[in-house]
């Protein structure tokens, strides 16, 4: 389930958090505030797929360099429970934590892919550059992961 939303220069949005509740979720607003955008982003982050025409570069707000979109989701599947509970029990012996220490442990926060990204800029000088010196991705490569994910 989406948690959380958050734009940074999407589209008409120089920044932008949304958080969702369980249920239904309702965007309301006068014509031309962005609730259109905030649907794609929606579309965008669940998918991969940009619907603006221009793709990727096209959502990116006037006079800004990039936009970003960041997204939270609460992972609820039940069939995977049982499976889960196994792993935990496995790695509170080991570790000696607790359930609810290794959850939350587990948990992806934004706040360090945000770190990791920067550090690969200031050691490599972009993504680009880290995917061609460390992984062998070279510039080919890259143009079709690029045409292929930012659609």
């Amino acid at each position: 389930m989406l948690k959380r939303l958050k734009l940074s220069d999407y589209c008409c949005h120089r920044r932008l958090e949304v958080e969702f509740r369980p249920g239904i979720n309702c965007v309301v607003g006068s014509n031309g505030k962005g609730k259109t955008s905030l649907i794609n982003a929606i579309y965008a982050v669940l998918t991969g797929v940009h619907t603006h025409p221009d793709g990727a570069q096209g959502v990116i707000r006037q006079g800004a360099e990039q936009a970003t979109i960041e997204a939270d989701f609460v992972a609820s599947n039940i069939y995977l429970k049982s499976q889960n509970k196994a792993m935990y029990q496995s790695m509170i012996a080991a570790s000696g934590l607790t359930e609810s220490e290794i959850v939350e442990r587990m948990k992806l926060r934004p706040e360090l892919l945000r770190s990791f990204f920067g550090a690969i800029r200031e050691n490599y000088g972009s993504v680009e550059n880290f995917l061609e010196k460390e992984l062998g991705v070279g510039a080919k490569e890259q143009a079709i992961l690029i045409q292929k994910f930012t659609k």
